[in-house]
């Protein structure tokens, strides 16, 4: 027996807690709608903002938030802020042409299914702000076609895995605002062709890993708010095409070395609240065309010459921790 897809209908028998129907046409084959429909039923369905022509008669393109290939399989979902809640489940693996799965701004808990390691097409990944939890799965390190990983605003734990530098293609890495731990693995260094990767607002700590150096198109790195220690490493201060650097409460030391002049793109600087980071700014930071200079917090000084206070005064923004004695 089939049930009408009329909205009014469809919306009384969301009024029943159990039910398990379609509506009327819902069998027309195809390679993946068993898939979506678990996916419809484990993601609180009756809750969704927009289910438009979900397990209608309608072929699965004209489902909101699914587009298809010319083959008819799907490619994509996007269901942005679409109030999905309860897990992704484990058949989501299934929908094996998917290049772009993307579920921000919605309340999906529980853990970022293993399966996902089979959508060996998935370019783009993003799951960020919702409610998910335990760690980043292993798995993760087979989607060598990823270009972007949006992880962030979530609960996860655990450590960042060493199969992350399996994603040489990646140009976006999003995992800040969670509760990861540990140290950031070496292996982030394969990922030369990264752009922007942000990790900051979790417990990572030990040292910055010096492959970040490898990083050679990295234009923003934020690892602010962990537990970071050591010195920041040399190989760093060489990333030429680094736009915004924030490196802020943590527990770095050290000092802020002339090699910053080879940062010769450097906009932002902010390594505010690193307590045992000393030593006077260097000269050479003159030749660089700052808009933020934030080190309040630190011990670390500015110069009082003439030549440094002028450039000094064309930064739009700074925090300051105090002026060098001589």
């Amino acid at each position: 027996m089939c049930f009408s897809d009329d909205d009014e209908f469809q919306e009384w028998l969301g009024t029943i807690e159990n039910n398990d129907v379609h509506t009327c046409g819902v069998i027309i084959p195809h390679p993946d709608s068993d898939a979506l429909i678990a996916f419809y039923n484990a993601t609180n369905r009756h809750e969704w903002q927009n289910r438009n022509n979900w397990l209608s008669h309608s072929p699965v393109e004209a489902w909101y938030g699914v587009s298809t290939d010319e083959q008819d399989r799907v490619i994509e979902i996007n269901l942005f802020a679409n109030n999905l809640s309860g897990e992704i489940p484990p058949e989501i693996g299934e929908i094996t042409s998917l290049t772009k799965l993307y579920l921000p701004m919605n309340s999906l808990s529980g853990s970022v299914p293993a399966e996902i390691g089979l959508l060996r097409s998935l370019s783009q990944l993003a799951l960020n702000s919702n409610d998910l939890s335990g760690s980043i799965p292993l798995e993760i390190g087979q989607l060598g076609n990823l270009q972007s990983v949006l992880l962030q605003g979530n609960m996860l734990t655990g450590t960042i895995p060493s199969e992350i530098g399996r994603l040489i293609n990646l140009e976006l890495l999003r995992l800040d605002d969670n509760d990861l731990e540990g140290n950031i693995p070496d292996e982030i260094g394969n990922l030369t062709n990264l752009t922007a990767m942000l990790l900051g607002t979790n417990r990572l700590a030990g040292p910055i890993p010096s492959t970040i150096g490898q990083l050679k198109n990295l234009t923003l790195l934020n690892l602010s708010v962990c537990l970071l220690t050591g010195t920041i490493s040399m190989e760093l201060w060489r990333l030429n095409k680094l736009d915004t650097l924030r490196l802020s409460l943590n527990r770095l030391s050290g000092t802020v070395p002339p090699d910053i002049v080879h940062l010769s793109s450097l906009k932002e600087f902010d390594i505010r609240w690193n307590m045992d980071m000393s030593g006077r700014l260097p000269r050479e930071i003159t030749t660089l065309n700052l808009s933020h200079l934030l080190i309040k917090e630190t011990s670390i000084c500015v110069p009082t010459d003439a030549e440094f206070q002028g450039w000094f005064r064309g930064i739009a923004v700074k925090e300051l921790s105090s002026s060098c004695t001589n």
